[in-house]
């Protein structure tokens, strides 16, 4: 295996190789440490809250663990971190977010040495020295870690998935930037290599969404470590290369497989006739423009952006996606970067997102935030070059000084945006409510939010979501809440056709004909609310509610 040598520039001042790592996972605890105050949302209540396969640490649960696919999700380390938290904190989310926190802040501090490594292959002595290179590295890794679309990886306990493969795909990586950067004998050199594959696998267990790492490593070997391409002999070369990433390429395929079945088995793949070749393919334009724009202007973040079924190839949209990828690509240009850079920057962010992009369509997001957790860490390095270059000692004050400043006022704008993000994780009403602020056509954030009001009897703000709801698409549960609140208020008249709506939209649903039954028997109309009271129990025998509104009415002096 050829090597790069990596001379004395890996040794750092020994107060710096521990000062600068602490003070990032200060910075992660400071911006993030409001996430203890969240408690459980959305998904977490399935995943954490009722999930029984977490409760217990024994030979039963843990096979449970390896084998379930139970909400689509076959990545046995996430439930075993969350059965750990259970043990320690019970039901309290102030634990289970700590753990993420923790997470976080590791996976700074280890990206922190990657960025290290790749900045000193990149960046000419003449562009930056040590210490420079040094400083370019922890602004990379807090362009990172205090960026705002951290916070749905970070302040939501569902996607522990997310830093949690994050710290093994960061620690895969560094093993093999190591191998190939320090010159050792060829069993070490297979040993260190094997470190890199058992992360990787880790890493696969936590969230297969990493199954492109052996790409990856890959690209890297073409830039910046050299190792495709060059040489007397370049076959022999690339043969030892490609043969050694095939354990990575196994290990990849058997993931990938297992989440694609747990995907088909839960419903959750969309199919060709309900979002085809025309949608997806604009729909993975799209993405690689969204999560670039966010990257650089991160403003209108939500933690769902709805899948948009019409979607096709001369959407505006569309065109305006490959308008910003086009300026992107014009813009790296004109930065003056090597072309294997670019090319290398552009391949790591494509295959990252490759598996979210839509050309297999999984739920119903058409982009989600916490996909960008490991597809921007490239952009971040780019950042950190910028930092290094500009900021360098050998620089004259009139350039250093404003390139410090802005360095600066950049990662404090972004921690305290990283905060506001955080409070949006803090309950289901603060995560609704956001929701509804960006996407005011959302018909989940106006449908869950009336539901949550009513059920709280704030009914004002009930019925104006619903309202809001039923605008945007005929749905049985939100005309029985909004049937609900008029009956409290005494509109028995009103609440009787939202009712008899109700029935027509869910013909099965035996709550709605017993609703429409206890607005008819409030109005005096007994004979019509018997008989719906019996085609609710013809419906579902076993319902109490029902059996028991029937027996009343008969009880009742006529």
């Amino acid at each position: 295996m050829n090597k790069v040598p990596l001379q004395a520039a890996t040794r750092s001042p020994s107060v710096e190789t521990w000062l600068t790592p602490g003070l990032l996972a200060l910075a992660v605890l400071v911006v993030f440490g409001p996430a203890l105050r969240n408690g459980f949302v959305w998904d977490d209540h399935p995943l954490v809250v009722s999930c029984a396969g977490i409760k217990a640490l024994d030979l039963r649960h843990l096979r449970w663990m390896l084998t379930t696919s139970y909400m689509s999700l076959h990545q046995p380390l996430f439930w075993l971190s969350l059965a750990l938290d259970y043990r320690l904190w019970g039901l309290n989310p102030a634990g289970f977010h700590l753990t993420n926190v923790l997470l976080h802040a590791a996976n700074a501090v280890v990206f922190y040495g990657i960025a290290a490594l790749l900045l000193r292959l990149a960046l000419k002595p003449t562009a930056a020295g040590g210490a420079d290179v040094r400083r370019g590295a922890a602004f990379a890794a807090l362009f990172f870690a205090l960026h705002p679309l951290r916070a749905e990886s970070v302040a939501w306990v569902s996607e522990r998935r997310d830093v949690l493969c994050g710290l093994f795909y960061f620690l895969s990586l560094s093993a093999y930037l190591r191998t190939n950067l320090r010159p050792a004998p060829a069993a070490a050199g297979r040993g260190r290599l094997a470190w890199s594959l058992g992360f990787f696998i880790l890493a696969l267990l936590s969230k297969p969404i990493c199954v492109t790492l052996p790409v990856v490593l890959l690209i890297l070997d073409y830039y910046p470590l050299g190792r495709l391409g060059g040489g007397p002999r370049p076959l022999e070369p690339m043969r030892t290369i490609f043969m050694e990433k095939l354990p990575f390429f196994i290990a990849a395929l058997l993931a990938g497989v297992l989440a694609v079945r747990a995907q088909a088995a839960s419903g959750n793949l969309a199919s060709l006739e309900m979002f085809g070749p025309s949608s997806r393919l604009a729909q993975s334009v799209c993405g690689l423009a969204f999560y670039l724009r966010k990257t650089f202007v991160p403003t209108g973040l939500s933690p769902w952006y709805a899948l948009s079924a019409g979607l096709g190839i001369g959407d505006l949209r569309v065109w305006s996606s490959v308008l910003t990828l086009a300026a992107a690509v014009l813009g790296l240009k004109a930065l003056g970067l090597e072309r294997r850079a670019q090319v290398a920057l552009w391949a790591y962010y494509a295959a990252l997102l490759l598996p979210v992009l839509g050309l297999l369509q999984n739920g119903p997001q058409s982009v989600a935030l916490r996909y960008s957790y490991l597809s921007c860490l490239g952009w971040a390095v780019l950042a950190g070059a910028g930092a290094a270059i500009f900021g360098a000692e050998r620089r004259p004050r009139r350039v250093r000084i404003p390139a410090l400043a802005a360095a600066v006022l950049c990662l404090s704008a972004a921690g305290w945006r990283a905060r506001c993000e955080t409070a949006v994780w803090r309950d289901d009403e603060s995560f609704w409510t956001r929701i509804a602020q960006v996407e005011p056509g959302s018909f989940p954030a106006h449908y869950f939010l009336g539901e949550r009001y009513f059920k709280q009897g704030r009914l004002e703000e009930a019925a104006r979501h619903l309202e809001e709801a039923l605008r945007l698409k005929p749905d049985g549960r939100a005309r029985s809440y909004l049937a609900g609140i008029l009956m409290r208020q005494g509109r028995l008249a009103q609440a009787e056709a939202h009712w008899r709506e109700a029935v027509r939209l869910e013909p099965g649903d035996a709550g709605m004909r017993n609703g429409l039954g206890i607005a008819l028997a409030l109005q005096g109309r007994r004979r019509e609310a018997g008989e719906c009271f019996k085609q609710a129990l013809r419906l579902d025998g076993s319902d109490v509610e029902v059996r028991a509104n029937l027996e009343r009415l008969r009880a009742e002096p006529q």
